[in-house]
This record gives C-alpha cells, structure tokens and sequence, in this order.
C-alpha cells in the first residue's frame, strides 16, 4: 500500500516536472487566485486544465479572434458572470460550444454584438440566469429551452432577426425588463401575460399589428414604448393599465383615439403619438390629467379641442407639421407649459387667451400664416426662445420689448418693414435673425442689446446702420449682406475698426 502510494506521488511530481512548462506554471500562479480575468482563446486553452482549480474565478470577458468558441469554456463551472468580445473583422458567424449549457452557475450573460445566428439548445440549461444580453446579433428564433430561464430579470434582445417568440416565454416570471425593438416580430404569444413583474417594454420597430389581450395581466407595466409598428390604435386592454407612464407609439398607423373616457391611465405622463393618421382630438383627451408631455407631431389634425385647456400638468405640447388653421379658446388654462410647437402649420392668428401661458418657455411658431401678433405678447415673461421664421409679420407689438428673459428671437423671411423701439429692452436677447425681411432702418435702441452675439440682417433693404451698434461690445458675428447701402466698405470698415472682434459677413 505504502509503495502505491509513493509511485502516484511520484507520478504526480513526474507530471509537473516534465509535462508543464515553466510558462505553464507561471500562468497558474497568476489566474489562480483571480476572481475576475480577462482572456483571449488561446489563453483560454492554456488554462483549462486547471479550471476545476480556479474556485475564485467568477467572472471572465472572453475576447474572440475566430468563428468559434472552444468547448474548453464548459470547464469553468463555477463562473456567474461571464461576456465575449468578437474581436476579428466581417460578418462571419460566431458559432457557440455546446458545453456552454455547462456553466449552470451564471447569473449574467452578454454576448450582444458577437455575430451569433443560432443559440446552443444546451444554454437552456443555464436556469439561474439574471440578464442576458443578445443584442445586435442576426437571431431568427430563440431555442424552446429558454423556457428554463425562470429567474431571468433582464433580457436585451434588440437589433435581431427575431419573426416569433417561442411560447416557453410565459415562465420568465420574474421579467422586469425586456428589449425587443429592432427585429421582425409580426405578432407576440399570450403567454407574456406572464411577464406580471415587467416594468418596460420595448417593441418599438417591428412589425406589430396589435397586442395580445393578455398584455392586461402586466399590471405593473410603466413604460410601453412600440414606435415605428403597424398599430392603428390604442388597445382598450393597455388604457386599462394604471401605473403606465410612457405610451410612445409615433410612427404607427393610428387613425383616432377610440374610448378615451374609458381610459384608465391615472399615472400616464408622456404620449407621443407622433406621425400617425390622426385627423381629430377627442374632447375626452382632458380626462389625462397627468400628462405633462403630448407630442402629436405630424398628424393630420386641423383643430384641437378647447378641452386641451384642461390638462393642467402639461409641460410639452408639439403639434407640429399638422394642418392646424386656429387655436381653440382654452389654450391659455395651460399653466404649466414650457415649451410649446406648432411650426409647420397654417395659424394666421392666435387665440385672446393665448398670451396667458405664463410659464412658457419656448414657443415655435415657424412656417406659418400669421400676420400680426397679439398686442400683450409681453406677456410671455418666462420667454426664453422665440421662433416666427417664415410667416407674414410685418410690424412687431411694442410689448416685444418686455420679454426681459429672451435669449434667442427668430424673425427670418417675413415681411417686416421696422422693429419697434422697445426692442432695445432685451437686454438678455444674444441671437436676433432678421434676414430676409423688408427692413429700411433700424432703431437706436438697438444698441441696449449688451449681450447681443449673433445679428443677422441679410436680404433687407437697409441703407445705413444706427450709429450704437459699435455699442454691441460682445457681437460676435453680423451678417449684412445684401442690402441696399452703397457704401458697404467704407461702412464695413468703420464698424471693423469699433467691433474688432465682430466678424463681419458682407
């Protein structure tokens, strides 16, 4: 017995002696304590044979110069963490070992961006999963073993091929969040009413006609997002959900709001209904309380419901490039707007009450109709940005001057013969465009506009410049060209001389 055993200890010092290298024994001494390597292929093989060794070894970042992974990564049982790396270039195919459905023990699995067009049926194996990432690879299905995944939390499988979902989906029922925009799913099974646990989802670009009704089930669903689909409405099954806050579903097929009074959305914050087919607003749109952002851009509406008025937490409204001919009475009982977007429209006025949004911060009202704007425009006193480009304005309301907070006023390609005096008052205002316009003078006033860092006066009919804009000390760039002043370099030169810092365009 005791010879037995001094010939397998002899062995075994045999063994290290003569079969491993000094470079193999180096290679030990550096991985084996490591709770966390980074490693090549190569490496890899290097080290396999003492994986059974690495009890520390929880998390490796595999890095791949080849088309496939060596069935040497099935070794490393004890990992939880484990993310590959497609290192060479083209699109070939990385192809998966089987003994993947090894590492029983992971947690995390990220192998997005790695080129990988079928998954191993044995990675269902891996049941105690967490998150896994996918993304940005070429798969058309996902294997039924998945099924197994059942602690699953997060699964990012955006940027694929994917036409279906296998049904063993319904048993990851811890599912919080779940990426699956960018692929080609047609339809989605009954069984993610399972998902009870998910907080988002993500199915914006597909090919999504409607939801199944079981999506009612996903009661603590806060963010649905399905842009860029073929919905053509808003299910009475998803208006039931009331912890949602996100329904974006710009660029579907959606026609009209059906059933809003029904709606049960105490929570919803944010619709964005963008680019759909929408030729009307129902008067219901009210009973959303809580939204405090509604974008409907590019639609087909001409009206908006007074009722609008009542959204009293509304703080973004764009309607732009709509075919909106007035403003409904009401507008102004939106007390909480900042920035409002009704460019791209045919408006020629705007409503009596309109100048009450108090809070407003930005207002587009660019490529539309109007001709004149309300007297009390001053009103606007949180103003920060004005955009009028391209409508019919030709003269501007004395009141312009007592928009103190301006920042930015836009007044391009209308057909404005003066600007009042007072607008010397915008003594925050640092962009004025003015180009094309009728303009034949400009006030003195104009030199109050200390702050003033961008002037554009292109296309005017401009004979001479008032003498205190060499007061403009932080003018940074005027723009003069095409005017009608005869002795353009003589005038070039004395405002070179006063603003030496101004580059002056002419």
């Amino acid at each position: 017995m005791e010879k037995s055993i001094a010939l397998i200890c002899l062995g075994l010092v045999f063994l290290n002696v003569y079969l491993f290298t000094n470079e193999d024994r180096a290679l030990y001494q550096q991985f084996k304590d490591q709770t966390s390597i980074t490693a090549t292929v190569s490496l890899l093989d290097k080290i396999a044979p003492w994986a059974d060794r690495f009890s520390q070894l929880k998390s490796m970042h595999l890095k791949v110069h080849q088309t496939q992974i060596p069935e040497a990564l099935g070794r490393f049982t004890n990992l939880e963490k484990l993310s590959v790396s497609v290192l060479y270039k083209g699109n070939k195919t990385l192809v998966l070992p089987k003994s993947i459905g090894a590492l029983t023990q992971l947690k995390v699995l990220n192998l997005q961006a790695c080129n990988i067009k079928q998954l191993p049926f044995e990675i269902g194996r891996l049941n105690l999963l967490e998150e896994v990432y996918l993304n940005n690879n070429e798969l058309e299905y996902l294997p039924e073993e998945v099924a197994n995944w059942t602690a699953l939390k997060k699964i990012d499988l955006s940027h694929n091929n994917l036409v279906r979902l296998p049904t063993g989906v319904g048993s990851w029922t811890e599912l919080e969040d779940i990426f699956l925009n960018n692929n080609q799913l047609k339809s989605l099974p009954n069984e993610i009413g399972s998902w009870k646990k998910i907080n988002y989802l993500y199915l914006n670009t597909n090919q999504l006609e409607s939801l199944p009704n079981s999506i009612k089930n996903l009661t603590n669903l806060k963010g649905l997002y399905i842009e860029s689909n073929q919905f053509k409405g808003i299910s009475i099954e998803v208006a039931q959900l009331e912890r949602l806050e996100d329904i974006l579903a710009k660029r579907n097929q959606i026609d009209s709001l059906v059933n809003v009074d029904k709606w049960r959305l105490p929570r919803l914050k944010h619709l964005d209904l963008s680019f759909n087919r929408l030729v009307k607003l129902p008067s219901s749109i009210q009973q959303l309380k809580t939204l405090t952002s509604l974008q409907l851009n590019r639609n087909w509406l001409e009206t908006l419901p007074s009722s609008i008025g009542q959204l009293k937490e509304l703080k973004t409204l764009s309607v732009a490039n709509n075919g909106l001919k007035e403003l409904p009475l009401g507008m102004g009982e939106l007390k909480s707007l900042n920035r409002l977007n009704l460019r791209d429209n045919h408006l020629t006025v705007l409503p009596s009450d309109f100048c009450a949004l108090s809070q407003l911060e930005k207002l587009d009202l660019s490529n539309n109709q109007l001709k004149k704007l309300p007297a009390n425009l001053g009103n606007l006193q949180a103003l920060y940005e004005l955009n009028l480009n391209n409508n019919q304005l030709r003269i501007l309301p004395t009141s312009l001057g007592d928009l103190k907070r301006l920042f930015s006023l836009y007044l391009r390609s209308n057909q404005l013969i003066e600007l009042p005096n007072s607008i010397g008052n915008l003594s925050m205002l640092s962009a004025l465009d003015l180009n094309y316009n009728r303009l034949i003078l400009l006030p003195e006033t104009i030199g109050g506009l200390k702050q003033l860092k961008t002037l554009e006066l292109t296309s005017n009919r401009l004979k001479t410049l008032p003498t205190s804009i060499v007061q403009l000390k932080k003018l940074k760039t005027l723009s003069i060209e095409q005017n009608a002043n005869p002795n353009y370099y003589n005038m070039v030169d004395e405002l070179q001389h006063a603003l030496p810092s101004t580059i002056i365009e002419y």
